[in-house]
């Protein structure tokens, strides 16, 4: 037994320092069922606000447990998290939230910070699907505007696999972004005699507090 728990806790940690190196979410291997599950923080992120806030985004990975019994590890999705630290400029109260998602800071603009949020979700047959969004973090002065949940933070759709790149305002104007797709391959599709070209865009979205958006068609 103890032999076969060894071996467990090995490749779990094998399979861990993988993850820390790509950030990414990925599979784990579960831990006995007798051990309680914690938490892995990877390395993180971090950017300055409009506020003078410091914002800092942990990546939080979990060890799943095997069921009571189970002897053979399992391979299983993981969903993993963040915390956000607002640290005050010139020090003072730490405010501290998790949220179930993940975020690719994108940058600082006059009316928030930006971010590529992910929320992962786990389907009944153990998928892990993902959904993209551009989040705008107006955190306030401390971070006392940080919500308790990922919803209360604005978002609006990027186009499938499109970037975010941030122009951000100096004069009380709206932060732009601008989120362009890459070039799709043609793809050959049912009963067409030639490859068919994908529709491309680039997308132009705004921010003061409200998003808008419209998008611009591209050549294939």
């Amino acid at each position: 037994m103890r032999r076969t728990l060894l071996v467990v806790l090995l490749l779990s940690a094998s399979t861990v320092h993988a993850q820390s190196e790509g950030g990414q979410a990925g599979i784990i291997i579960g831990r006995p069922g007798n051990i309680a599950p914690i938490a892995y923080y990877a390395p993180s992120g971090s950017i300055l606000d409009n506020y003078g806030n410091l914002i800092v985004f942990d990546f939080i990975y979990s060890y799943p447990l095997i069921m009571t019994g189970q002897t053979t590890p399992v391979r299983v999705p993981t969903i993993p998290r963040t915390r956000v630290i607002v640290v005050p400029p010139g020090g003072g109260t730490v405010v501290t939230k998790e949220y179930s998602a993940t975020f690719q800071i994108t940058g600082a603009g006059q009316w928030a910070v930006y971010a590529i949020g992910t929320v992962y979700a786990l389907t009944s047959n153990n998928q892990l699907t993902s959904t993209r969004s551009l989040v705008a973090m107006d955190v306030g002065v401390g971070g006392a505007k940080l919500p308790a949940d990922y919803s209360g933070f604005p978002s609006t759709a990027l186009p499938t696999r499109g970037d975010a790149k941030l122009a951000r305002s100096y004069d009380g104007s709206p932060d732009a972004i601008y989120s362009v797709q890459p070039v799709n391959p043609p793809i050959m599709t049912l009963g067409s005699a030639s490859p068919v070209a994908l529709p491309r865009i680039a997308r132009i979205i705004s921010y003061n507090g409200t998003f808008k958006s419209v998008d611009v068609n591209l050549p294939q």
